[in-house]
């Protein structure tokens, strides 16, 4: 009995079954499910896949496929995977590296932002603008933290 091995030398990231190209970006709505796939070429035994967002591992497994839901807290992230079998973890080859993009409602957006409440007073309150008519303009500028709506 003649067994084979073969060393991981290509990976291909997939967005619903296109190849990735370093070009395109990954776009999602947010909330929704999101597929990818991270296919090695012909490898013996079966390649340890790891998954990254940006710099930080979020899945490390013998499967080649990544399931997350959307957030706009991924927004501009860098997708990419790797695959290593017989090599050591620190010379798994690489796919490419392409941004993903979140679309849709930034209702529930975990990021805070400053947002600017600028309140006009215009005393007295019931004037009436004809030429020459003085009047006091309050301009209260109010900041404070509160998510995006």
């Amino acid at each position: 009995m003649f067994i084979y091995i073969v060393t991981v030398n290509t990976v291909t990231l997939k967005d619903d079954g296109y190849t990735v190209t370093p070009s395109d970006m990954i776009v999602a709505h947010n909330g929704s499910e999101k597929h990818l796939e991270c296919r090695p070429g012909t490898s013996r035994p079966v390649p340890m896949i790891v998954w990254y967002m940006g710099v930080n591992v979020i899945q490390r497994s013998k499967r080649t496929a990544l399931t997350f839901i959307a957030s706009v807290n991924r927004n501009n992230s860098i997708v990419s995977c790797r695959a290593y079998n017989l090599q050591p973890e620190q010379a798994a080859i690489a796919s490419v590296a392409v941004k993903l993009v979140i679309k849709g409602n930034y209702g529930d957006c975990l990021h805070k932002r400053r947002l600017l409440t600028l309140l006009l007073i215009l005393s007295p309150p019931n004037l009436k603008m004809s030429f020459g008519t003085t009047f006091t303009l309050s301009i209260i500028l109010a900041f404070r933290n509160q998510s995006i709506e």
